[in-house]
């Protein structure tokens, strides 16, 4: 059987068993069919997220950015709202409590980037040492691992040519393979891998802005008239983040909304 039957068949899903040098020739087939599996469930997934979900493509590798976004935004409204609010309760002045939230905003924006680059550090690493342990080769090129495995078909009995085609078909469908697995098993995959450093700037930089709204009315304007348009400007900012969450939560934006909102306000009251 030749090279092009054998690929035929497996493209079909059909699994071949050979003889001597079979061994060889069956496993071959049986990656084949394996990559087929993967590359065809990978595409379902796809599909199905995009057609029966109404998923866009940014969504589909877990919203990357903008889940760091919305969570920094989160926490530098929340966090420095509740400061302000707890520091008002001290004094009646404005310039302690623009002091107080600058400091807690910088700190915070800080605090928020360099944990963010940490988490997603670890979850890259974990990702990476999983793949590893699945049997990816993250050690060897493509190129290596390509002539590796036809040096492996040729000594098992195929032609140059042959092995060289079916060492880069192999390679393919054990990666595709790996990845699903890991994905099935973590709910990781590389398309969610995001950037340590861009989800730290990402992160940081939205609490940093975001949390400018419940300061600056203390730059402009007495302490009363201040903190009534904080909390106010705080609250429907809330409401905005947490409607612009559903997006990627895919659930009511009405109740995304007035759920951050809620949470944002209690936190608030409660110093």
């Amino acid at each position: 059987m030749s090279l092009a039957d054998i690929q035929e068949a497996s493209d079909k899903g059909v699994i071949l068993l050979m003889g001597t040098p079979g061994a060889g020739k069956s496993t071959f087939c049986h990656q084949t069919v394996l990559r087929n599996i993967a590359t065809d469930e990978r595409l379902h997934v796809v599909r199905m997220k995009k057609e029966v979900l109404g998923m866009e493509g940014w969504e589909m590798g877990g919203g990357g950015g903008v889940r760091d976004v919305i969570f920094g935004a989160n926490d530098g409204l929340v966090s420095i709202l509740a400061l302000v609010a707890g520091v008002y309760g001290a004094t009646t002045e404005s310039h302690p409590i623009l002091i107080a939230g600058v400091v807690g905003a910088v700190a915070g924006a800080i605090s928020m980037g360099s944990g963010a680059y940490l988490s997603s550090k670890s979850e890259k690493e974990v990702t990476e040492k999983e793949s590893e342990r699945k049997g990816l080769r993250k050690k060897m090129t493509p190129v290596e691992e390509s002539k590796r495995l036809a040096e492996l078909y040729q000594a098992k009995g195929f032609k140059k040519q042959e092995a060289e085609a079916i060492s880069k078909r192999v390679a393919s469908g054990l990666e595709l393979m790996s990845e699903l697995s890991i994905g099935e098993e973590f709910g990781l995959t590389s398309e969610e891998s995001w950037p340590p450093i861009k989800a730290a700037t990402l992160t940081g930089l939205s609490f940093a802005i975001v949390s400018l709204i419940p300061i600056l009315p203390f730059a402009f304007m007495n302490v009363i008239p201040a903190v009534i348009t904080a909390v106010l400007a705080s609250i429907v900012t809330l409401f905005i983040v947490g409607a612009s969450k559903a997006t990627f939560t895919r659930k009511s934006w009405i109740r995304s909304g007035f759920e951050m909102m809620a949470i944002g306000i209690l936190a608030a009251a409660a110093t």
